[in-house]
């Protein structure tokens, strides 16, 4: 039996769906890394003088999903998913 257009529908809504899965906490972690600011060496050193401590800055890609998932938890990995989840249906209404 041929698939029909629903099926077209669902696969490629469920294709979207993992891939938004399997790729939200790469893009969450390289959104992050590009935002942070660089900080001195000195005032790294110097945190004691300053009023707030210092936030260290990611040093790599591992350090960045490490240090998410540690300190804010696994599910931070998925920040900002459902809207990702949402834009799933323009790919599979394109492949229907």
């Amino acid at each position: 039996e041929n698939p029909t257009s629903f099926h077209h529908l669902a696969a490629a809504s469920e294709a979207g769906a993992i891939m938004v899965a399997l790729t939200n906490p790469i893009w969450l972690v390289k959104t992050r890394m590009q935002l942070q600011k660089k900080i001195p060496i000195e005032a790294l050193s110097a945190g004691a003088a300053s009023a707030a401590p210092p936030i260290r800055p990611y040093r790599s890609f591992g350090d960045a999903l490490s240090t998410i998932a540690r300190e804010e938890g696994v599910l931070a990995l998925y920040k900002g998913s459902i809207p990702a989840l949402m834009l799933v249906s323009h790919g599979a209404i394109q492949f229907a």
